[in-house]
């Protein structure tokens, strides 16, 4: 984006630091690239975008629009979405499903994907207790993956679990759609899944016995943003012509299934900036050089992570000083409301100037707080450079 020309016409507007500023222009054309990247492969697929990542009204209207289906976490999220689409149909997450919960996902005709042997159950209650058929059950189970060797994932169900869900399902005479699986986050090759598929082949082609019509291979998310892919030099072309390879060897997609994939963050993250000014700069022991910023970190949680990328602009476009190192705090009362320990900008820094943060747009514009300030607003950014 060019700040430069966005942070004037914020003056024009008369627009007052902290805000976001998101860049529909790039968000949009980003979320057609990867719709035509992963059809280009596959046919029967679909792709639900997880709206926990950015629910913002405009976001999921242009994806909407795109042709992205929904996967949601709760009965909150699915009436959102609600009030912006109706789409044809809905994928329900989530490790914490309640019976009125499971109730209001089934009225809505939505795949439910359970996370645990005590919702299957719950599930089957509805369905013995008359309130739904049988034929209106569409379930996937989720298989809990096995973090890098580490642990088995509180998510999902275990290899134990999986044999008792089943057989309550047997019981009842109902037969899962599918499974489902994620593999973690910021996945850019087949390599970073390629394991643990592997391990999980029997656990899917069990389920996938079951079924004689269409099996549901539910594959989660977790890609990384572009601008990862990027510095990794790799495509996500290739991700998924090596994707087809894999499980079709594997045995767990064929002609019978439908691929599903739940991204987030690659189709947000890189598409937001937080805007902020320095109110004051300071000097101590244990740094040379500190600012205290107009926001606090609670309007970009995630930022101790170190993926944010920090920009610096003087106010009045002033000739920049030496490159030095600087502490950027925020505005809440306590000593821990740190953005950067150390971050390198003009030594000749000084109160108005703006500092920015890239790669707000997924989960920091949802958890963002209004803890001691408003939750800064945002404004989307158009092809004319306009703020909106």
């Amino acid at each position: 984006m060019n700040y430069r020309k966005l942070l004037d016409v914020a003056k024009e507007q008369n627009r007052k630091t902290p805000f976001y500023i998101f860049d529909q222009e790039q968000f949009e054309k980003n979320a057609k690239l990867f719709v035509k990247t992963w059809r280009e492969t596959f046919s029967n697929l679909d792709i639900a975008y997880s709206v926990k990542t950015n629910k913002n009204p405009r976001v999921i209207e242009v994806l909407n629009q795109v042709g992205f289906l929904p996967e949601v976490c709760s009965p909150f999220e699915l009436e959102a979405i609600m009030q912006v689409s109706k789409p044809s149909r809905v994928y329900a997450d989530g490790p914490a499903k309640e019976v009125e919960d499971l109730r209001v996902f089934m009225q809505r005709g939505a795949h439910i994907q359970a996370d645990s042997l005590d919702e299957v159950e719950r599930l089957i209650g509805l369905v013995e207790s008359g309130e739904f058929s049988k034929e209106q059950v569409k379930l996937n189970l989720r298989l809990a993956v096995n973090h890098k060797g580490a642990f088995i994932s509180r998510l999902g169900l275990s290899e134990a679990e999986l044999d008792m869900a089943l057989d309550v399902l047997a019981q009842a005479n109902v037969k899962p759609a599918g499974v489902h699986i994620h593999f973690g986050k910021n996945i850019t090759s087949v390599d970073d899944i390629r394991g643990e598929l592997a391990r999980l082949q029997p656990q899917i082609l069990k389920v996938k016995s079951l079924q004689k019509a269409e099996f549901v291979l539910n594959l989660g998310g977790g890609f990384a943003s572009p601008s990862v892919w990027s510095s990794r030099d790799l495509k996500m072309s290739d991700y998924v012509r090596d994707l087809k390879v894999l499980i079709e060897s594997l045995g767990v997609y064929d002609g019978s299934t439908r691929l599903v994939i739940e991204p987030g963050r690659c189709l947000t993250e890189d598409f937001a900036s937080l805007v902020t000014k320095i109110t004051c700069v300071k000097s101590r022991d244990y740094t040379n050089r500190l600012a205290i910023l107009n926001t606090g970190t609670n309007s970009i949680r995630s930022v101790m992570a170190g993926a944010h990328n920090v920009v610096y602009l003087p106010y009045d476009y002033k000739v920049e000083g030496p490159i030095a190192d600087c502490a950027l705090f925020g505005a809440n009362c306590y000593e821990a409301d740190i953005f950067r320990s150390e971050v390198q900008i003009p030594d000749t820094a000084e109160s108005g100037d703006y500092i920015i943060f890239e790669r707000c747009g997924s989960y920091d514009l949802e958890t963002a707080n209004s803890w001691t300030r408003e939750v800064p607003p945002v404004y989307f950014r158009d092809s004319d450079d306009q703020l909106g």
